[in-house]
């Protein structure tokens, strides 16, 4: 659901994906933040969270990503479809840990072929960008994807 500056969407079981289009977005120079919330501890599979951004069709996006293991872990990954090929180019794995119902705070920037993500767990979840780090998590370049689509 969403009430036209924020949405919200919650997954009741592992495999689910659910995704909004930012209709004029400059998809060359990309800033948003996600907040995300596990409410259970991964089993079977991971449960990932995220955005995909400079998407022109099913096979060509940028995926940017935070992921909460089924052992606990929490990984970031940037990962690139093109032509249906499946890329990762960059992640963190075990990067930190989690439980359920931490709140998590994600942060992307895509910046032409710059592409950063960060994470934190923000103390008061009222004002979560208070928290961010400076550093990013994340970070790598991606030419082939570099000013096309939009944002989902």
């Amino acid at each position: 659901s969403t009430d036209g500056s924020s949405g919200q969407a919650a997954f009741t079981a592992a495999n689910q994906a659910s995704s909004i289009t930012l209709g004029d977005a400059d998809a060359a120079n990309l800033d948003g933040r996600l907040t995300v919330w596990p409410t259970v501890a991964a089993t079977g599979a991971a449960l990932v969270y995220g955005v995909r951004a400079r998407v022109t069709d099913g096979s060509n996006f940028l995926m940017l990503s935070i992921e909460f293991s089924t052992g606990g872990a929490v990984d970031l990954k940037i990962r690139r479809g093109l032509a249906g090929v499946f890329t990762t180019l960059a992640t963190s794995a075990g990067f930190s840990t989690y439980a359920a119902n931490d709140k998590w705070r994600i942060r992307w920037q895509c910046d032409g072929p710059s592409l950063r993500l960060k994470a934190w767990k923000p103390a008061t979840p009222s004002t979560p960008d208070v928290d961010e780090p400076d550093a990013g998590s994340l970070t790598t370049t991606d030419s082939l994807q570099a000013v096309h689509g939009r944002c989902r």
